[in-house]
Order: C-alpha cells, then structure tokens, then sequence
C-alpha cells in the first residue's frame, strides 16, 4: 500500500513539472520551468513564452521572468499582477488588455508596444523605454515612470490616473501631451 502510494505521488510530481512552461531570456537561454517571484514552479502550463510566441490571455500572475524575450509576442489579455518583467524585451508586443497591477518592468524595453486598456496600476516601470507605445485608455494609478522616454508615445491623454515620473522622464513628440501633465488627465505626483 505504501509502494503505491508513493508511486503515485511520484507520478503526480513528474507530471504536474512534466508540463510547465518555459520562458527566453534575452541573451538565449531558457528558463525551465518558469518560477514564482517567491519561490518554486509557477503553475502557469501554456505556451512557452519566446520571441513572436502568442500565449494570450495567461495567467502569469507573480511568476518571475525577468530579461524575458517576448519580442513581437502576443500576450492579449494576460494577467502579469506582481509579475517580475525587469530587463524584458518586450519590444512590438501586442499588451492591450493586460494586467501589470504591481508588476516590475524597470529598465524593460516596450518600444512600439500596444498597452491599450492595459492597468499599469503601481507598476514600476522605471527607466523603460516607451517609444511609439499606445497607451489608449490605459490606468495608471500609482504607476512610476521614473526616467521612462516616451518619445512618440500616442494616446497619453486618455492615461487615467495619478502616476509619478520625473524631470528625466522624456515626453519628446508625445502625442496627447501639451504639457508634463496631460492635460491634467495624468497628473504628475513626486
């Protein structure tokens, strides 16, 4: 009785790591199975995550990928709440729809991006690279764009929300922005 107990045990193990997913980092390698930002396998199973791969609507919630190679991904609707995507090249991704309440995207790249309808509710995304990236309709309450360039950014002033960000945030041809403050629609707290 206690041999088959453990064997099924055992098989539970194996299989429920059998079928974790992967994720790229952005120098190649490929971290097997994708890990919890507090520890252990995340219990995320779908698409492995890789330039151009197309895992919409996942459930990454706390799941740590940092330096993730997602360029030119379809991650439509997915859940990233208190994800760890710093360093990520995230560069053309479709993001619209998705959650990053709480997430960590310093220092990522999200040139030419589509956040729209994204929550970057108290997200930190500080130092990211935001050329060209679509924020319509976007929340960004308690978000902190520290340093961020948003050079050609579009759809700024639909942003809701009280976000942070600095003198060295750069709004160079934002589209949506009169002035550092949006119109007041996404106001400046320090």
């Amino acid at each position: 009785m206690r041999v088959l107990a453990l064997s099924l045990l055992l098989a539970l193990t194996l299989s429920s790591s059998a079928f974790a997913a992967s994720y790229q980092q952005t120098n190649g390698t490929i971290v097997d199975p994708i890990q919890n930002t507090f520890g252990g396998n995340h219990p995320y199973s779908g698409i492995d995550l890789a330039p151009l791969a197309n895992p919409r609507f996942a459930d990454l919630s706390y799941a740590y990928l940092a330096h993730m190679d997602q360029n030119g991904g379809d991650l439509v609707g997915s859940i990233f709440v208190g994800a760890d995507l710093s360093e990520s090249n995230l560069r053309s991704t479709r993001l619209a729809e998705v959650d990053l309440t709480d997430a960590d995207l310093s220092g990522s790249d999200l040139l030419f991006s589509n956040l729209v309808l994204a929550d970057l509710t108290r997200a930190n995304l500080t130092g990211v690279d935001l050329t060209g990236v679509r924020f319509e309709q976007a929340t960004a309450e308690g978000a902190d764009f520290s340093g961020a360039i948003f050079i050609g950014a579009v759809h700024l002033g639909s942003v809701t929300g009280v976000a942070k960000y600095g003198e060295f945030t750069d709004f160079t041809n934002a589209w949506d922005s009169v002035d550092r403050n949006f119109k007041l629609r996404f106001p400046y707290r320090p």
